[in-house]
C-alpha cells in the first residue's frame, strides 16, 4: 500500500461523537414545504447528472460462495474495529459538493435514519474481508486485483437509509495516489483505453463492485438510476458505476449485509 496506512481517528467512537446530525434539529413536515427543503438536492443531482428517465440493468457479474452466517459471526466478533457512523459531512471531504454542502441534511436525513456500521478502515480488517470473500481465487473470479482492493462491510439495520448519492472513488484514489488515478481524459477516449465517466490508472480500471454478502429480504431495497435492483442472492456480485446515481435503504425487518470493494479491474 505504498507505505500508507488508511485513514482512521484514534477513537472509531468519533463519528458518532462529534457527528452535526446528532446536534441538528428534527425536520417536520411545515418547515420542510415552507423553506422548499429539497430544491437545492434536486437541483444539485440534476446538475451532476442524475435524471428521471435513465434505466439501468443490474445483472451480477458473478456470484461467490458466502456465507452470510460467518459474516455476521465476525462482525458480532470485531466490534472494537466497527465504524459506526452518519450520513454527513465529514473532515475528508473538501471541495463543492453534496457531501461538504450537507445537502442530505436539508431534507430531513439524520443520525436516527442513516446509520450505518462499517469495518474494513483498519488494515487488518481488510485483509480478513478479503478472505471472507474467499481469498485470492475471489478476486481472479471477480476479475479484480487482490493487492490493491479495499472491502469495506455495511450492515444496516432496519428504517435506515443510504441516500441518494454517486461514488467518487475518492479514498481509493488518495489511498493509491503512485498509481496515478485520473478520469478518462480525452486521450484515453481516443484511443481506445476507456470510456467517458471511468476511472482508470497506471494498471487499470479503477471500479466499486458490491457483493450481496445476505439474501434480499423484505424491505431490502436498491436503486441505480431509476431502476430497482432484483430480488438479489447471497454471493451475487454486481458493479456499481463510478458517477452514477444509486440509493440504498433497509425498510424491512432483517439486516441487511454488503460488501464494496473498490480496485483495479483485471477484465
Amino acid at each position: 500500500m505504498d507505505g500508507q496506512e488508511p485513514y482512521l481517528p484514534e477513537d472509531p467512537e468519533f463519528y458518532v461523537q462529534e457527528s452535526r446530525l446528532a446536534k441538528m434539529p428534527e425536520l417536520d413536515l411545515w418547515e420542510f414545504c415552507e423553506k422548499q427543503s429539497d430544491k437545492a438536492y434536486l437541483n444539485y443531482s440534476f446538475e451532476t447528472g442524475a435524471n428521471l428517465d435513465k434505466d439501468y440493468v443490474a445483472t451480477p457479474i458473478t456470484t461467490l460462495n458466502i456465507d452470510a452466517q460467518e459474516w455476521l459471526d465476525w462482525a458480532l466478533a470485531n466490534k472494537a474495529s466497527c465504524q459506526k457512523k452518519y450520513y454527513e459531512c465529514r473532515p475528508y471531504h473538501t471541495g463543492i459538493n453534496k457531501m461538504a454542502m450537507d445537502l442530505p441534511s436539508t431534507v430531513g436525513y439524520n443520525h436516527r435514519n442513516t446509520v450505518e456500521y462499517n469495518w474494513g478502515l483498519y488494515a487488518e480488517t481488510r485483509e480478513q474481508l478479503k478472505e471472507l470473500l474467499g481469498g485470492r481465487p475471489a478476486f481472479e473470479q471477480m476479475g479484480m486485483d487482490y493487492d490493491t482492493a479495499l472491502p469495506r462491510f455495511m450492515i444496516y439495520m432496519p428504517g435506515n437509509t443510504l441516500p441518494w448519492h454517486f461514488d467518487t472513488l475518492n479514498g481509493w484514489c488518495r489511498e493509491f495516489e503512485h498509481l496515478n488515478p485520473r478520469m478518462a481524459d480525452g486521450e484515453d477516449i481516443k484511443s481506445g483505453r476507456a470510456t467517458e465517466g471511468q476511472n482508470i490508472c497506471d494498471i487499470g480500471y479503477i471500479k466499486r463492485y458490491l457483493v450481496m454478502v445476505n439474501d434480499w429480504h423484505w424491505g431490502h431495497m436498491l436503486q441505480m438510476d431509476n431502476s430497482f435492483f432484483p430480488r438479489w442472492k447471497s454471493g451475487e456480485v454486481y458493479d456499481i458505476p463510478a458517477g452514477v446515481y444509486h440509493l440504498s435503504a433497509n425498510n424491512g425487518l432483517t439486516l441487511k449485509m454488503t460488501c464494496n470493494i473498490s480496485g483495479v479491474s483485471l477484465f
